[in-house]
């Protein structure tokens, strides 16, 4: 469960980071990958339960 806290994390830096660069691509596409990774990360939990 902790590499997954560890995963996001990283993906949030980066969406700071291309904030800063200002790139709309890179926003979109890193913010893309969050709300896959949340999905991903809501299923998990309803599959444990």
């Amino acid at each position: 469960m902790y590499y997954l806290i560890v995963i996001l994390l990283f993906f949030t830096v980066l969406l700071m980071l291309a904030d800063l660069i200002n790139t709309k691509k890179e926003v979109v596409m890193i913010r893309k990958t969050l709300e896959d990774m949340k999905k991903i990360l809501e299923e998990a939990k309803d599959s444990k339960k």
